[in-house]
């Protein structure tokens, strides 16, 4: 029998896959060019106009910049009571 002729179940559901996928990616594609027009873009997750993630990106900042200073500290902190513990017990 010609396998031209007659397509195998395999095949059926591998094409119906492909257009299925192509269906889906279309609409996908389409949503997001009409939120990208509406001034809207994902990030992170979530659609949020250019303002909102100006505003994120901004917190963000101060947040990292704070996590930072905090580590600093604790550094320092910790490094000073191993100075003075050590002065402690090498003055014993």
């Amino acid at each position: 029998m010609d396998s031209n002729k007659n397509p195998s179940f395999r095949d059926i559901v591998e094409s119906y896959r492909e257009s299925a996928r192509d269906k889906i990616r279309h609409e996908i594609h389409q949503f997001m060019r009409e939120k990208e027009r509406k001034g809207n873009y994902l990030y992170e997750g979530l659609w949020r106009s250019q303002e909102e993630i100006v505003m994120l990106q901004d917190v963000m900042r101060r947040k990292d910049r704070n996590l930072f200073i905090e580590l600093i500290v604790l550094f320092l902190l910790i490094s000073g009571f191993d100075m003075l513990f050590g002065l402690i017990l090498f003055s014993l």
